[in-house]
């Protein structure tokens, strides 16, 4: 069972990237060093039973949020980004949200919760967390993610 929720979940990553797609308007930048750079390498950031990851693309960035409130539930947030390099943040113009509950069979129902233009803000704070500003969505609103250590054996 739990080998099939990891399908499932992984699956359900996958779908929220393709549904979460919306155009950028402009060519990302990636930085050479940085809280960014670090992020796209795979560093992950949590605030509670919260996560945060980076996803790079072709001309933007991808910031997902997964929330577990309980092993049968989930919610997810896709933030559509462009990169700040002049105030090394990121920038998101779009978030989709997704409320996802799992049945005892590996079934899974998914419902949006949101879906919406927003003007997020995603930037390191003086305490070097990852703060979410105008979050769109009262839950995330101010969090601060705490970068993980990372694990040897990583890749």
């Amino acid at each position: 069972m739990k080998m099939k929720k990891k399908i499932v979940m992984l699956i359900t990553l996958g779908l929220v990237l393709i549904v979460g797609c919306s155009a950028c308007l402009a060519e990302s930048q990636v930085p050479a060093e940085g809280w960014l750079r670090d992020s796209i390498d795979g560093a992950v950031w949590a605030d509670d039973r919260a996560s945060l990851e980076v996803i790079p693309e072709d001309d933007c960035y991808r910031v997902l949020i997964v929330w577990g409130s309980s092993a049968w539930e989930t919610t997810e947030w896709t933030y559509t980004c462009e990169y700040d390099a002049d105030k090394d943040r990121l920038i998101a113009d779009h978030v989709i949200c997704n409320n996802t509950v799992y049945d005892d069979n590996g079934g899974e129902d998914r419902t949006i919760v949101l879906d919406q233009d927003c003007e997020t803000v995603i930037a390191l704070n003086d305490e070097g967390k990852l703060v979410i500003t105008n979050a769109a969505d009262e839950s995330l609103e101010g969090k601060a993610f705490e970068r993980l250590p990372e694990v040897e054996g990583d890749v």
